[in-house]
């Protein structure tokens, strides 16, 4: 065993070391306070030879940096960029599935990357899913948006949209309202005879 150094005082990267640590499994360890504020207990070794230069702050602004060179936008795993890439999976070729309502009826995702997508629909709502405005056109600039469910039903191709007193009802919504006076009817209800 060589002899003891004290580092208390010194500096390490974002480091500045406070005080020995009790040992751990015979090895030194040392009480840091980082340049950002949050403390950790650092082996001696990895101080001394470079290995941790912060309390993981500095790991994490290089990744970033690495992102944002990469074009990369930091948002993966976000709504916004789980919407993205779900429309662009559907619109695949290789997307076995779906690629009968997308693909093969020419709905293209016509994005170059996520920032660009992000810049045309801005942050998601709360309670809303990515539409195309034009249901027969791709997933384009100009035709796409942030959809309430009620939006997103009336704007399907097998929506069986029906008029009725220059109103737009959807079959759906229509079937519902009948069947509500259908049960007024059965339980006795005599006004809407």
């Amino acid at each position: 065993m060589g002899n003891f150094v004290d580092l208390s005082g010194q500096k390490k990267g974002r480091l500045t070391i406070l005080s020995l640590e009790t040992p751990l499994k015979g090895r030194k360890r040392w009480h840091c306070v980082c340049d950002c504020g949050k403390t950790k207990v650092v082996a001696a070794n990895h101080l001394t030879n470079g290995h941790v230069k912060s309390c993981g702050c500095l790991n994490d602004e290089l990744r970033i940096e690495r992102n944002i060179a990469r074009d990369n936008h930091g948002m993966r795993g976000t709504p916004e960029y789980n919407a993205y890439y779900s429309a662009k999976r559907r619109c695949s070729p290789t997307n076995k599935e779906k690629r009968a309502d997308y693909f093969d009826r020419g709905i293209v995702f016509g994005f170059t990357s996520f920032r660009q997508f992000y810049n045309e629909v801005g942050p998601r709502p709360e309670g809303m899913s990515l539409d195309r405005e034009d249901n027969d056109k791709g997933y384009i600039p100009g035709n796409v948006r942030w959809a309430t469910a009620e939006q997103q039903i009336r704007n399907q191709r097998c929506n069986n949209c029906l008029s009725l007193k220059d109103k737009l009802f959807t079959a759906e919504k229509r079937i519902k309202e009948l069947e509500m006076k259908v049960s007024h009817l059965e339980s006795g209800c005599s006004h809407f005879q």
